[in-house]
Order: structure tokens, then C-alpha cells, then sequence
């Protein structure tokens, strides 16, 4: 049975997708469970992970650090969205050469 104090980290970007649906589950599966979460950038997460001061923590993979273990947990998907009367539409998938993506918006690292 899990039971105590477990430190969970999570990346800002899943938190409010995830934790709605798992915290109740574990409420009901793990009543002893006292679960400590931690809201932070993949980077500081990491860090503390390996110094001890997380148990675990949820961040996108690939997470390349020799002190840590990963297991993914599910795909994610990611959508294009181009207004309909663009020239140039891409039809999924998407090649990473297409000239649609040089358009593309990303979120900056953390």
C-alpha cells in the first residue's frame, strides 16, 4: 500500500490537465497518502529530484540525466492549426521541411 509523505513535481504545461483527474483517483485508491506537489520547470525539477528533495516528478520526455529513470506515462499530441483559406495548408502529417512550420509558435523552454 502506498502510505506517507511522497514529493511529486509536475511542469506547469500538464498540471492542470492531469492533476484534476489522477488526485482524486489516488484520494480514493491511497487514503494514507500524503502527496506534497511541487509546480516547476523541467529543469528544476530535475535538480530536485537527484538532490532528494522530489521523489519523482512529470516532465516531457526525452530527459537525458545519468541520476534518473524515466517511464512514460502517455503520448502526447501536438495540432496544427492554420486558418482555413491558407495557401499554405499542410495536410497532416506534417514534414518537418514544410514551409507551414517556419510559421510555427513555440512555448520557450520553461
Amino acid at each position: 500500500a502506498m502510505e506517507g509523505r511522497f514529493r511529486l513535481g509536475i511542469i506547469p504545461t500538464v498540471a492542470p490537465y492531469l492533476l484534476p483527474r489522477v488526485l482524486p483517483e489516488l484520494k480514493k485508491h491511497f487514503p494514507a497518502l500524503q502527496l506534497e506537489l511541487r509546480e516547476a520547470v523541467t529543469a528544476s525539477l530535475v535538480e530536485d529530484n537527484v538532490s532528494g528533495r522530489l521523489d519523482a516528478f512529470i516532465a516531457a520526455l526525452p530527459l537525458d540525466h545519468p541520476g534518473l529513470v524515466t517511464e512514460e506515462l502517455f503520448p502526447d499530441r501536438f495540432f496544427l492549426a492554420v486558418p482555413a483559406g491558407d495557401p499554405a495548408f499542410a495536410s497532416p502529417p506534417v514534414p518537418p521541411e514544410s514551409p507551414a512550420l517556419e510559421r510555427l509558435m513555440l512555448l520557450e523552454e520553461g
